[in-house]
């Protein structure tokens, strides 16, 4: 099969994500990695073949907006926020 690979919209280039929707779902996809336990920048980018980089700038607006909190020590750990571990047992 020759041609022009036809990108999806749901598609994360290793470079990261290249639209609005795409930042929200890989933003999700982290909340569903933190939600089994905590990990490492660097874990959770080579979870979802991402660049350490744009992880931590997904981490940061979520940081921003209180949905998870990092942890400083030898392994920086990023974990849920208290309020979203509360919202999560609600439901």
């Amino acid at each position: 099969m020759g041609g022009i690979r036809k990108e999806r919209e749901d598609f994360i280039p290793e470079s990261g994500p290249v639209n609005r929707n795409q930042r929200v779902l890989t933003k999700e996809a982290i909340m569903s990695l933190l939600r089994k336990g905590r990990h490492t920048p660097r874990e959770i980018a080579e979870h979802f073949g991402l660049s350490v980089n744009v992880v931590s700038e997904l981490i940061d607006e979520l940081v921003r907006a209180g949905r998870v909190r990092r942890e400083a020590g030898k392994r920086p750990l990023v974990r849920l926020s208290d309020h979203s571990e509360k919202s999560l047992g609600e439901k």
